[in-house]
């Protein structure tokens, strides 16, 4: 990377050109984050896992950037027509739009009508056309000197037609118009959304109700309703355009080409009428030079420049919605992988109605005591026997909870359970958990070998004791696809998607760690440093040789070599090890450290894990001489406080204080919610509108996104992620649809904000009292700019295909023909001309040197712009 670059990308993460080159050789070297992050405090400081990931990829965008410059330039040298004026500005391009909008006007291209008529010599008509420095009063005048048969140009109208089209590309070209027309394009077009058919299939045509007739002004549009219009484009049910803002967009080039301004544009717009003509020699002969420009303006920015911008703000909005799904992708796992354990006896209970109920116990370990399969529900309908069945489990192996699977049969068999608790079992709890992936394990090898004596169907019910337990153990065993909300493994690229969960285990992994000499081949394969390889061959070492007694013996598991040993030491803990060190988060190589700051404190290093004695380290911390330490070892004061802390508490576990599985006592059902009432409930899926909340009740509750926050929320997936505990409050219950109305805010925020009604913020967020027609502008296809489709209606929720989608702004009414649209606003008084400014010359003075109009401009020589691609 160009050490200036370097420079500007480490500047923006807060560190030194020689942290960030650094840090990029340790990664570049093989060194997992994880291991940089924590093992090299002088490097990150307090960048996080999400910071390394930006820089590298960083680094990557510029390294390509760099990479298309040298192509650009030895491309240009060949033809030479490179400059050093344009070799400065390609070499400042700060990205590859940029870039290539200093390439774009010389770069190779087939014959077009632009580059034809540059052959035939029209460089200084149409130069004179573009500066609007010399008045031309009749563009057929100034045409007859350039008609030439031999150059194929027959009379004016073929000259003229041929300096139209000079003067359209030179505009579409020009960087600082183009520039401009990009941001007018992104803050005044609107997406225009239809469906597809008006005979789509019902479950479709209710997910996607409220984008079939939905118009939004772009830069209004949040990447989560682009991510439902992909889908829906996907899915065959939608279809979207960009309707370009014709007028402010000829507002913007009037300003830039015109001496007069936007009020010669209006000039000229009110005595020509509105519909300029086009690339056609005859129209075009009684036009004088303002007005011919004002119909080359008009072509270039309706033809080719809405076309380029359409195609640029497609392929943003793109990336946005496919950066939000895996944004939201990754906060979920997380959420899934980093939750609190439940170290308790537990039942798991697989629900099934012919196959009936399987039961299994397991002990805080999660060692299976027992397996029983039991009916309670249709066909042999025998709930008693069930009762029996499970209070004696639960007096024999002292239960303290039951885990429920959310599969067929789950409301009944809660109801179930809950009747229990209400008589002969007051002190147990239960709760409902996810089935994602369960079936998929029970039947896995891995799955064979753990628990080789038990039925498949009954492994269901031990693998959602042990996901209970210790979640993230479980969920490595399931293919991680399965893991990520519906339909977001199908939303996104399948690289990126692959890409980002093996970030996440790994790091999850090695924020919580693993004890080498239990961790199943899943858990250890995540291991900074190790991989599959190497955690199978960990694996066959255990199994050959029996429990590691320390850190040290895994240098003698084949194929880890000290590279690998030295990324992985320090995530993996050895409980049982000779040495008390092992089962900290201290790495080997800084032992001696941890010794000095023990003989410091007076302590025994085999005394560490005592309770007293961490409570002597925390006490006298304070004590240390960090500055002494850091020189005597060399290591960084940030890593020394992180040893210090672990000794006071080795090895502390980073989930426990996050959320745990909501438990419940009982079961409650509709009819028993009342309103204003605040009960706790699981987020089971995030949609555009809203939130949908399990509250027990058998049906979810539906939390509006105007009732998810005191204040305004932009997007859904800004305040919760899937799988979130929150507290609710009860707003309105109707039995007969059973639809639960909730809500988030608290009771003084909505006596102080009463909610408005949705007609009326539809009407406060467009700014309009009525809906307005559709204009139907003929744009052009926007060819190769719209990629995979994305969405982000979800489909896990019981209740999402019923919730009461909000209607979309009415259909257009009848389309008008592409037009400059009147604007209601008064046009700004002509440029008043500088003290001392030169009149525009009239046709027939001597004309300006063309070489030096082209140069203000902006738009390279004539040589260099007429001559010939190879």
């Amino acid at each position: 990377m160009p050490e200036k670059a370097l420079k500007s990308v480490a500047a923006r993460y807060h560190l030194t050109a020689e942290q960030a080159n650094e840090i990029l050789r340790l990664l570049d070297a093989g060194f997992s984050i994880p291991y940089v992050m924590r093992y090299h405090k002088e490097l990150a400081g307090s960048l996080e896992a999400d910071g390394f990931h930006e820089l590298m990829e960083e680094r990557r965008r510029l390294e390509k950037l760099d990479s298309r410059r040298r192509k650009v330039l030895k491309k240009l040298q060949e033809r030479e027509i490179l400059t050093d004026e344009l070799e400065e500005k390609i070499s400042r391009a700060a990205d590859m739009r940029e870039l290539i909008d200093h390439y774009v006007p010389y770069r190779p291209r087939k014959r077009s009508h632009s580059r034809q008529a540059l052959a035939q010599g029209l460089q200084d008509i149409a130069a004179k056309v573009l500066s609007q420095e010399e008045f031309v009063a009749d563009m057929k005048a100034a045409a007859e000197p350039y008609v030439d048969a031999e150059k194929g140009l027959a009379d004016e109208a073929a000259v003229l037609e041929g300096v139209f089209h000079i003067v359209s590309d030179w505009v579409a070209e020009e960087r600082s118009h183009r520039n401009r027309q990009r941001e007018v394009f992104r803050q005044e077009a609107e997406i225009v959304v239809r469906r597809v058919s008006r005979s789509l299939p019902g479950r479709m045509a209710r997910e996607f109700k409220q984008y079939f007739d939905y118009r939004q002004k772009v830069a209004r549009l949040h990447p989560y309703h682009m991510l439902s219009i992909l889908r829906g484009k996907r899915m065959k049910a939608l279809q979207y355009r960009f309707e370009p803002p014709l007028e402010p967009m000829i507002r913007a080039a009037a300003e830039l080409y015109f001496p007069g301004g936007v009020a010669q544009w209006e000039q000229i717009r009110a005595e020509m009428g509105a519909n300029l003509p086009g690339p056609d020699g005859r129209a075009l002969q009684g036009l004088n030079g303002p007005e011919f420009l004002a119909a080359c303006i008009n072509y270039s920015l309706g033809n080719i420049l809405t076309d380029i911008a359409a195609r640029e703000l497609d392929k943003d909005l793109c990336k946005q919605a496919e950066e939000l799904a895996l944004d939201v992708i990754r906060r979920n796992v997380t959420n899934l992988l980093m939750a609190k354990p439940v170290r308790c006896r537990m039942i798991g209970i697989h629900p099934g109605y012919r196959s009936g109920c399987n039961l299994a116990v397991v002990d805080e370990a999660g060692e299976l005591l027992e397996t029983t399969t039991v009916y309670p529900h249709p066909p042999q309908n025998q709930p008693e026997e069930a009762k029996r069945v499970l209070v004696q489990l639960v007096e024999t192996h002292r239960v303290e909870m039951v885990a429920i699977g959310d599969g067929t049969g789950a409301q009944e068999t809660e109801a179930l359970v809950a009747e229990l608790i209400a008589g002969p079992l007051p002190d147990l709890r239960y709760t409902v958990v996810s089935e994602v992936g369960v079936e998929a394990y029970a039947r896995s090898r891995s799955a064979k070998n753990e628990l080789a004596e038990v039925a498949p169907d009954e492994r269901y019910a031990v693998a959602l004791c042990r996901r209970l337990q210790d979640p993230l153990s479980e969920l490595v065993k399931v293919n991680p696809r399965e893991l990520c909300p519906a339909p977001y493994a199908e939303d996104v690229n399948g690289g990126a998607l692959k890409k980002l969960l093996d970030r996440v285990l790994e790091e999850c992994v090695c924020r919580v760690g693993v004890e080498v000499n239990t961790a199943h081949f899943s858990l250890l394969r995540y291991v900074s440093g190790l991989g599959p390889e190497k955690a199978l061959e960990v694996v066959e070492y255990r199994d050959r040789y029996g429990a590691l007694k320390n850190r040290r013996q895994l240098r003698e598991v084949p194929k880890i070599d000290q590279a690998a040993y030295d990324q992985a030491a320090g995530f993996l803990r050895v409980q049982d090890s000779d040495c008390p060190l092992d089962r900290t988060r201290i790495h080997t190589r800084f032992y001696p450290v941890a010794e000095e700051i023990c003989r410091q404190l007076e302590i025994a290093v085999a005394d560490l894990g005592d309770p007293d004695v961490r409570a002597k380290v925390k006490e006298r911390a304070s004590e240390i001489k960090l500055a002494d330490l850091e020189k005597q070892f060399g290591v960084h004061y940030l890593l020394l406080k992180d040893i210090i802390t672990e000794l006071a508490e080795p090895w502390p576990d980073p989930r426990a204080d996050g959320q745990g599985p909501l438990l419940r006592r009982r079961r409650p059902t509709l009819e028993d919610l009342e309103a204003d009432e605040w009960v706790s409930g699981t987020v089971r899926n995030i949609v555009d509108f809203g939130v949908f909340v399990d509250i027990g009740v058998g049906e979810d509750g539906l939390v509006h996104i105007s009732e998810l926050s005191d204040s305004y929320v932009q997007s859904p997936y800004d305040v919760v992620s899937v799988g979130d505990v929150v507290q609710v409050r009860v707003v309105r219950v109707e039995l007969d649809k059973k639809r639960i109305a909730l809500s988030m805010r608290s009771e003084s925020a909505r006596r102080e904000r009463p909610r408005r009604e949705p007609r009326q913020r539809r009407e406060r967020e467009s700014d309009r009292s009525e809906p307005r027609p559709v204009r139907e502008v003929p744009v052009g296809p926007l060819a190769g700019g719209i990629r995979t489709p994305r969405s982000t209606l979800g489909v896990h929720s019981r209740r999402v295909e019923k919730a009461s989608l909000n209607d979309g702004p009415g259909k257009g009414q009848a389309a008008v023909a592409r037009k400059p649209v009147p604007s209601d606003e008064q046009p700004p008084a002509p440029r008043p001309a500088a003290p001392g400014e030169q009149e525009q010359k009239v046709a027939g003075e001597p004309a300006p040197d063309v070489q030096s109009l082209l140069g203000r401009l902006g738009l390279g020589s004539i040589e260099r712009r007429g001559k010939q691609s190879d």
